[in-house]
């Protein structure tokens, strides 16, 4: 599972940064046609070439760079999970499903309570409550994650975006979905997730 993981997340930055180079390419292109086109003395294609370079490293440094730390943080939020955890979450589901739910949730519970500092545990036990329709609970969750250490800013920019989703999605209060997205984009706002609700707003 691991491995998969890990050739999932190359596959897609590879196949975003390929985008993001052709479009990066294309001032050049265009570029180089125009030198072939009009005959210009080497002083002038040079003088015409400098500005092109420059337009090309702050179109690296606005969208190629922040669109690559997006794709692997998000990827690596997505699907780097480890094979204990999965077992974890997958066993929680089955005594769910079997009718035990309090023992579903003290399971997640507890493995939150060894791994305090880790994001993972508080959205699987989130993610649990949202099975059990107990939305309330789950936002409840995230919140007191949320104010429960001083995270990383791309870790709080996370809390808050999925505390949206859940007012958004399951819970339908889109007022209090934007408080909580407004709050990730504006503190956040060069994270993954802080982009990622700006979108939403």
């Amino acid at each position: 599972m691991k491995d998969a993981a890990m050739w999932k997340t190359i596959l897609i930055l590879a196949r975003h940064t390929f985008i993001r180079l052709l479009w990066l390419l294309l001032p050049l292109g265009i570029f180089a046609f125009l030198v072939r086109a009009i005959p210009l003395s080497p002083l002038q294609a040079l003088c015409g070439l400098i500005p092109v370079i420059v337009f090309e490293v702050w179109l690296v440094v606005k969208y190629l760079l922040p669109g690559m730390s997006d794709v692997v943080t998000k990827t690596l939020y997505a699907s780097n999970i480890s094979t204990d955890e999965e077992v974890l979450v997958d066993a929680a589901r089955r005594m769910l499903g079997a009718g035990d739910a309090a023992g579903a949730l003290e399971l997640l519970e507890r493995n939150r309570r060894e791994n305090p500092g880790m994001v993972r545990p508080w959205l699987m036990e989130s993610g649990l409550l949202n099975d059990m329709r107990r939305y309330a609970e789950s936002v409840e969750l995230l919140q007191e994650g949320l104010a429960s250490r001083r995270w990383r800013k791309e870790d709080r920019a996370l809390f808050l975006y999925k505390i949206g989703g859940i007012y958004s999605s399951l819970l339908n209060n889109s007022e209090k979905a934007l408080k909580y997205w407004q709050e990730a984009a504006s503190k956040y706002p060069n994270t993954a997730y802080g982009r990622a609700a700006k979108d939403k707003l």
